[in-house]
């Protein structure tokens, strides 16, 4: 966090910059459509009326340009114009959209980082400066919403202020077990009591502890942060080795992850549905099952991944699977069937 307080004045330039950037690409479009809109009428009338009527070829009027510093000249509905002294605007003509387009990309610069031209060395005087908050459980637990104050949680070591959902988490509010600790187990398990509200997440898999990333995330959203909570996960603010096995479980679910949708995408799942009259399930494949295009239709099988995951999934003819996985056919349904039906719990 930082205070950019004293950069309020680029605000407004970021304001005034394009403005002027504008401005200036507007006054080239003029020059551009008249170069002479400056040059003294009278003076250009009299000049005309002194002048011997000349006759231009076109070949003889494209040797009027400008080049190696020479006379310009132009025409307009057949009559010819010498321009020369509108030279200097043709160059600025070149130059003025420059100039506004620079002026319009600092000001895309100060928008994405309005400490962009911040003294780098005061910065850091200031972040020394500055005191991160840190909680003791008995201080947080004085933040539950009562007497209509202020209401505190904690997620992975994390405090939020969560005041303005007092509906959610105040007092009688189905949230109101989450206020003045840090629950982040019961935001998995859903264990809202004593032995589930707790910083322990031992019993969680990698995925879960990924889900309660999410739900930190969440509050980092919609919420204030305000500091950190002497715990298993912070102590006086620091990380401890605890949020580094966190860290560790977070880099395993994404590797997790990528490999579950590779699976989905070599075996996509069976369309299902159930019939509660008879208590069973009919399994089908087709070549969309599972959300996965493909140009084959695949059989039902009953899969145990390499992951551990088993399910219904549609398997290629051939019934070649990778190292690892276990394959079985549904009891009564033909090899080469693509649908099956089995008996619940089976």
């Amino acid at each position: 966090v930082f205070d950019v307080t004293k950069g309020r004045a680029r605000v407004v330039m970021n304001k005034i910059i394009p403005v002027i950037g504008l401005l200036l690409a507007l006054s080239s479009y003029f020059i551009v459509q008249d170069p002479t809109i400056f040059i003294n009428k009278e003076n250009n009338q009299a000049s005309n009326e002194d002048q011997v009527i000349r006759v231009f070829t076109k070949e003889e009027l494209a040797r009027y340009t400008g080049e190696d510093d020479g006379p310009i000249y132009l025409a307009i509905l057949g009559k010819v114009f010498d321009v020369t002294k509108g030279r200097a605007r043709v160059v600025m003509n070149k130059i003025i959209p420059v100039i506004g387009l620079l002026l319009a990309l600092s000001s895309y610069f100060i928008v994405q980082d309005p400490t962009i031209f911040i003294n780098k060395e005061n910065n850091q005087a200031s972040n020394e400066d500055q005191v991160i908050r840190v909680f003791t459980k008995e201080e947080l637990a004085r933040y539950t919403g009562e007497d209509d104050g202020p209401i505190y949680l904690a997620i992975l070591g994390k405090v939020f202020d969560v005041t303005k959902g007092k509906d959610h988490y105040g007092p009688g509010g189905g949230y109101s077990f989450f206020a003045g600790i840090d629950g982040s187990a019961a935001f998995i398990t859903g264990k809202f009591n004593k032995e589930g509200l707790i910083e322990d997440l031992s019993e969680l898999s990698e995925k879960d502890i990924k889900g309660l990333e999410n739900w930190a995330n969440f509050y980092h959203k919609d919420y204030t942060f305000m500091g950190y909570l002497n715990g298993k996960f912070y102590q006086d603010g620091k990380p401890t080795e605890y949020t580094e096995f966190v860290r560790k479980q977070l880099d395993k679910a994404g590797i997790i992850e990528t490999k579950e949708e590779e699976e989905k995408t070599k075996y996509p799942k069976c369309n299902v549905k159930y019939n509660q009259a008879e208590k069973y399930f009919t399994y089908w494949c087709t070549k969309k099952s599972g959300g996965i295009e493909r140009t084959w239709t695949g059989v039902p099988r009953n899969v145990t991944t390499a992951l551990g995951n088993t399910r219904c999934a549609c398997i290629k003819p051939d019934g070649k699977v990778e190292a690892g996985m276990k394959v079985r056919e549904y009891p009564g349904c033909p090899r080469t069937s693509i649908e099956c039906r089995a008996q619940k719990n089976k």
